[in-house]
């Protein structure tokens, strides 16, 4: 997602458009700031499986 927030932004000159992708980025930045925090705090050490590969392509 964040991705293509950036994506938007780079080509997009549509204000309301240009908008959302900042929101995004914003809030989806966020969210995976405070899971890696929650991660380091409970001492988990995540494991490859299929849904995190699909996910990194």
């Amino acid at each position: 997602m964040v991705r293509y927030a950036h994506l938007a932004l780079a080509l997009s000159e549509n204000p309301q458009v240009r908008n959302f992708a900042a929101t995004m980025i914003r809030d989806h930045s966020a969210v995976n700031r405070h899971a890696l925090a929650l991660v380091q705090k409970l001492h988990i050490t995540p494991q490859d499986n299929p849904v995190s590969r699909q996910l990194s392509e």
